[in-house]
Parts: C-alpha cells; structure tokens; sequence
C-alpha cells in the first residue's frame, strides 16, 4: 500500500485491536457488546489491508485512510485503558501456588463510558466500509474501463491496422524546419481552413514534397483543434504499393473520426460482434453509414487525401472513390484538401474548385540542401563560398523538385576535391528526364561499390520494387538471410539495417517507427519498373538463377516437405516464408 504514512502504523491499529480482543476473553457479558464491536474492527482494518495491498491511492485517499486511522488508533487506546480500570487484582490459589492476577469487576450494567467508547468503534466501522466501498467500486469501474477500452481498440484495430500517429509523425520527422511556410501562410489555404465546407486542389510534379507538406498541413490543424471535439480530423496518405478499396477507404476514414470521440457507436459495434465472430468484412455500405452517423456528430470536419495519383486502383475504381469523398464532402460540412500529380482524370473532376499550386520554392530548397551540407566531404564545411555553389547550383536545376536535389547532393558524397564536386555540380541533369538520370547516376554510383555490397544493395532493391506489398526492415532481413539447401534460418546471416541502407545510396529509407522499409519516393518505383532489365534482370524470370531474390524464395520453400513445414511452422523458416510469399 502506499497511504504518505509507514505501513506500520496501519498494522500497529490492527495488532492494537486483536490484542484488545484477547483481553476480553472471560469477560462479563456487560463487555461482550463492545468486545463484538472491536472484533468487528478488527476484520474490517484487515479486509481493508488485503484490498489495497498493492494499489496507489490518490493524496486525497490518503489523506482521508490517515484520518480514519488515526481515529481507530485513538479509541483503541482509550478503550485499552478502560480495561484496566473495570479489572481488580485477587489472589489465584486455583493452581496451589501464591499468586495475584486481574479480574473483572462484576457489573450489573454497562457502563456509560464504554458505551461511548462503543459508538465511536461503530462510527469508526462505518467510515472504513465506507472507504472501502468507494475503492471499491472505482476498481470495478477502472477494469470496465479497460475492458471497454480493449473492446474499442480492438474495434479500430479491425477497422484498420494502420497506427495513423506513427504514420504522420514519420512524415513530419522529414520536415526540414521553416520550409513550406508559404502553403500555410498563403490565403487559399488560410481561407479552406476558417471558410466552411471549402475544396483546395493541389497538384504538383513527383518530388515537389506534396506528402511532406500535408504533414505539415496536419500538424497545423492538430495544433489549432487538436482539443476541439466539434471538429473532426481524418488523413490518409496513399502509397504506390497499397492497392485502395472503397472499404479501406471508409474502415480508414471512419477510424480517425472515431478515435476522437468518446465511445464507439453501438450500430459499428453489432457490425463488428457479427463479422469478427465469422471471421467476414463487412460490405462498404455498412460502413458507410456509420460514417455517415459518426460524421454527423461533428460541427465541421477536415480531410486530406495525400497522392490521390498513387491509389493503386483501376480508373474506374479510382473514380468511384473520388465520387464518394466528393459525397462526403457536401454531405458532412467536410473541408477537402486533396494532392496529386497533375493528372488529367483527377484534375477535371477538381477543375471548378480552388486550387494551389505545390512547388517548393527556391527559398525552401536551398534551406533544405544547407540543412545537409553536412553530409558532403569535409573540404565542403571549410569553404562558403564552395557551400554557397553547392546550394545555388542545385537549386536552379531541381526547379522545385525537394527529391532531385536530395539526389543531387547524394551524387556529391564521394567527390574527393574541390574540383572533382564543381565539375560534378556542371554535370547534374535536368529537364524532364533529370530524375531518371538522377537515378541511373545513383545506380552507377551503387555499382563502384565491393562486390558484396553491391550483391547486397541490388538484393535489397529486387525484394523492395518487386514486392507487391510494403515489406518490413525484419521480413527484408529475412528474405535476405535465405539460403538454399538450409533446413533453418541463421539468425547470424541477417544484414544489419545500417548496411541495407547505406549501400543503395539514398535509395532505401525506413520508418524508424512503423518499421517498414520503402524506396525513397515512387519514382523510384517507376523508374526500376521501366529499368529493372539493366540492374537485376533475373528478378521477374520464370527460370531465375540461384542469386535472385524470387529463386531463393521458389527454390527454398521446395526443399521443404509439408511435414517439415508443418513440425518447424511456428518456429523456423516456414513461418519466414509464409510471411514473405504474400509479396510475390
């Protein structure tokens, strides 16, 4: 227990009253009602004892279980002196020797003062059941509440397993502080975030930093409402390899809404008791009227889609699930902001509504590059004026592009003089084709490396693009560790993470927190699906060599028969190999 006084003088209380107990033995039956109220005392100071052994008690409770035992303390010692006067000193022959002891006196009545001493004992009972029964009750209550709160987790969980904060705080953490002010200050933006039920469009060219500035876009929003609850907060960042539905959509809107109210509604949780009892999706219809009940609960809401461009879906899918977030929008108060390339199919259904422009001026991506000239040889932090070309002259080439110049200053690690960088900086491409030079630069780059880190750097970047889904830096590790002939996984031929990383060059990037590991933007992915013949040919053959990722998987999983499988499933290989098949 932890009251702010010793233990002892709690167990002190109750040792007081069990030896009041044992003074009342032979007692006249004047005694017996105050002996009962002590024993009655005495249980309830130890059931009290037993119940919050262990518990953490406000400084409140504290204060009040002092006072109480305080009191309990102070009429046991009354009551302890009492006896001694209502007790004389006789001489014992019963044993044959001398000697004197104490008995009661005998009383016809009992006496006024230990009825007194008796009303106090029962005040005292009362206060400690009392208190007792609060803790009580506030211990049912918190285990409901942690009941109800696994039940709602669990309920989200099922709507999507997407941890939304740790994927906007990974976002956010690549924000290079004071750049994209100029989309937070601007007036159209201003104006979609005070006016009502207002659409901004944002288009931007691949690399102008879209997905970074929305995370900027809702970190403003969470600063300004985050404690709001009338104003509802619901993002969704789509990524080249996430192939969207009009169920993810809703389940993944639907969570974020509910996350910032109180209690999950009844109708979802029907929904959920039904279909996780048979293991069944519910259809989007479903879920799209508890949308539309939770949505209805707020006085405004804000939705941003990031990279409608990226949702991996057919035209037409893609096109119903711009004509429900539209429905949504005029339905529900909602205020829209929605980013994409500047595709023809997704700007003409926005070719009415606001829009701005996302192009990260040249004010932004010089402070960005100056924000890592650390990275570049050490003769760079010696010369200004070097640092001062570095940033002008990748600035003008990039026109806006935050991707190009971070490959760009990639390209300049490795210059060893002055002269090497400046001849260099002379050659960086641009023009439409300059990320994709970029690219073939960053792969040349790659290649110069030893041969094993080029094995690896060429591993690791077949599993990442051909991978149908987002991969895991662990399930990376182990779809590497893969050897052929081998009945078990060597947890000494994982590569650690820095490696994996470092040697693709810039091309590779994980998220510390969700712990998935991704290429650096998805033109990157473009890019290797239009190249992929130059830099692993066999990935995607149907007869691969030994070395390629797909024929260490293939060839792996026919060394096994079903029953090793089955024998080592849950703690071995297969279970590796389970986990990795799904990408492929």
């Amino acid at each position: 227990m932890s009251f702010g006084f010793s233990i002892g003088d709690f167990l002190a209380v109750i040792g007081l009253a069990n030896k009041i107990r044992k003074e009342f033995v032979d007692a006249p039956s004047q005694f017996k009602a105050i002996n009962d109220e002590v024993r009655n005392l005495s249980f309830i100071l130890q059931d009290v004892e037993v119940d919050l052994s262990g518990k953490e008690l406000s400084d409140t409770q504290k204060s009040e279980l002092q006072a109480i035992t305080d009191s309990c303390r102070c009429v046991c010692d009354e009551i302890y002196e009492k006896i001694n006067i209502y007790r004389v000193l006789e001489s014992d022959h019963s044993t044959g020797l001398r000697r004197v002891v104490r008995v009661w006196k005998r009383l016809k009545w009992e006496p006024d003062d230990i009825q007194d001493l008796r009303a106090r004992i029962s005040s005292n009972i009362g206060l400690l059941n009392a208190f007792n029964g609060r803790i009580t009750r506030g211990n049912v209550a918190e285990l409901l509440h942690r009941q109800d709160e696994t039940e709602r987790q669990a309920i989200l969980d099922w709507l999507s397993p997407v941890n939304h904060a740790v994927q906007q705080s990974d976002y956010l953490s690549r924000h290079q502080p004071g750049t994209g002010q100029w989309f937070i200050d601007s007036h159209r933006f201003r104006t979609w975030v005070e006016k009502p039920e207002q659409i901004l469009f944002c288009p931007g060219i691949p690399g102008a930093g879209k997905t970074t500035l929305m995370s900027l876009v809702i970190d403003e929003l969470y600063k300004r409402y985050g404690n709001d609850s009338d104003i509802g907060i619901a993002f969704i960042y789509s990524n080249f390899k996430d192939e969207w539905t009009m169920y993810q959509l809703l389940s993944t809107l639907l969570k974020q809404l509910i996350q910032r109210q109180p209690s999950i509604p009844s109708d979802l949780k029907d929904i959920y008791d039904y279909h996780h009892k048979h293991g069944t999706q519910p259809p989007p219809e479903d879920i799209l009227c508890c949308l539309d009940t939770i949505a209805s609960s707020y006085k405004k809401i804000f939705m941003i889609i990031d990279a409608l461009d990226e949702c991996r879906s057919s035209i037409e899918s893609r096109d119903r699930i711009m004509t429900t977030i539209l429905n949504l929008q005029v339905l529900h108060h909602v205020s829209l902001l929605a980013t994409s390339r500047p595709i023809l199919e997704i700007s003409d259904r926005f070719k009415e509504m606001p829009t701005l422009e996302i192009r990260a001026p040249n004010e932004d991506v010089q402070r960005h590059l100056r924000n890592h000239l650390g990275r570049l040889p050490r003769f760079v932090s010696r010369d200004a004026g070097l640092q001062d070309e570095i940033v002008t002259e990748i600035a003008e080439a990039v026109d806006g592009m935050f991707l190009l110049a971070q490959l760009h200053l990639d390209s300049l690690v490795g210059k060893m003089s002055p002269k090497a960088l400046r001849n260099a900086l002379k050659r960086l491409p641009t023009g439409t084709d300059a990320v994709n030079s970029a690219y073939k630069n960053v792969m040349s780059r790659i290649e110069g490396q030893v041969a094993d880190q080029v094995e690896l750097a060429k591993n690791v970047l077949a599993w990442v693009v051909c991978a149908r889904q987002q991969m895991t830096v662990l399930q990376l590790q182990h779809a590497l560790a893969v050897e052929i002939g081998e009945n078990y996984l060597d947890q000494d031929n994982l590569p650690e993470v820095e490696d994996m990383v470092s040697v693709c060059a810039g091309l590779i990037t994980t998220d510390a927190r969700g712990g998935i590991v991704r290429l650096v933007h998805h033109t990157a992915q473009r890019y290797f699906e239009q190249t992929w013949m130059d830099w692993f040919p066999d990935a995607h053959s149907k007869k691969p060599p030994p070395a390629s990722p797909t024929s260490r998987l293939i060839s792996t999983k026919l060394n096994y028969n079903k029953r090793s499988v089955w024998r080592n499933f849950l703690g071995s290989l297969a279970l590796h190999l389970w986990k990795i098949s799904r990408y492929f």
